[in-house]
């Protein structure tokens, strides 16, 4: 009994640890950037995306992934994860990233293993917020940004299909001064 309790001590959970720590999808959300980043995801991007493409004409991936800030959302579903991607540069994000009104074009992907799947176009969505409701295993998303210079709001409800985010439902309010 001595010896199962020291074998699960010294070999059980340091191997728990590690998986906890470095696999990406066991880990809770987390912000991936700079020499984190992963660079099939960065090339994917140049492929997906016209914005992408220009900013790796100008830049390598490792420079472009400083550039980024890449959130990481564990879902529901096995071997995947929920990543958002919005740049964090402005003076090269207007040379590059194609800023909407003065609003970073963030993108959405699906990491399934190692593969990557874009699951919204790249937009100036404003305000970004991850739902707690879930649509077939991915979580409801929520925009909100200004329209009519800022006299209204527009929020928009996107859920996961099983295979792109669409959009469920639009709302303008009126801002209160």
């Amino acid at each position: 009994m001595h010896n199962n309790k020291i074998n699960i001590i010294t070999v059980v959970l340091p191997l728990i640890l590690t998986l906890y720590l470095v696999h990406p999808l066991l880990c809770p959300p987390r912000v991936v950037a700079g020499e984190n980043a992963d660079f099939a995801l960065i090339e994917k991007l140049g492929k997906d995306g016209q914005m992408y493409r220009k900013c790796l004409s100008q830049l390598t991936p490792e420079e472009l992934s400083k550039h980024l800030e890449i959130k990481r959302i564990p879902v529901r579903k096995r071997n995947e994860a929920l990543l958002i991607i919005t740049p964090q540069d402005a003076n090269l994000s207007s040379e590059c990233f194609l800023w909407g009104a003065h609003e970073p074009m963030t993108s959405v992907y699906r990491q399934v293993g190692y593969q990557y799947h874009q699951l919204m176009e790249p937009s100036a969505y404003g305000s970004f917020k991850v739902m707690k409701t879930y649509s077939n295993g991915y979580p409801d998303l929520k925009t909100y940004y200004p329209i009519h210079a800022g006299e209204s709001v527009s929020i928009d409800l996107y859920k996961f299909n099983g295979q792109r985010y669409v959009l469920k439902k639009n709302i303008t309010q009126r801002v209160v001064r």
